[in-house]
């Protein structure tokens, strides 16, 4: 986790999802990989990956015990969520 956002940092966005996908793949009931996936997709402007990481990850909270009540990843969800409705307004912004 620590890898893939050390390379949004550096704008290394493909590096990023790399990293992020291997480490859905060790911690495969962990919702941080596939929501870290879908800001950098968003980063992107790749709005239907975003979207598709968004729900993984509220999949991956909601059946969880203990991350259900976890006000951080609820936080970043209606954010991304949000931004995501934006750019969907305005569809020919590009961030770099």
């Amino acid at each position: 986790l620590v890898l893939g956002k050390s390379q949004v940092l550096l704008g290394r966005h493909a590096e990023a999802l790399e990293s992020f996908g291997m480490g859905a793949l060790v911690c495969n009931d962990d919702p941080e990989f596939p929501l870290s996936c879908a800001e950098v997709h968003l980063h992107t402007n790749n709005l239907e990956a975003a979207e598709s990481g968004v729900e993984y990850a509220s999949l991956l909270i909601e059946s969880s015990d203990s991350l259900k009540e976890s006000e951080s990843l609820k936080i970043r969800l209606k954010s991304v969520r949000a931004a995501i409705a934006r750019r969907k307004q305005t569809p020919n912004r590009v961030t770099s």
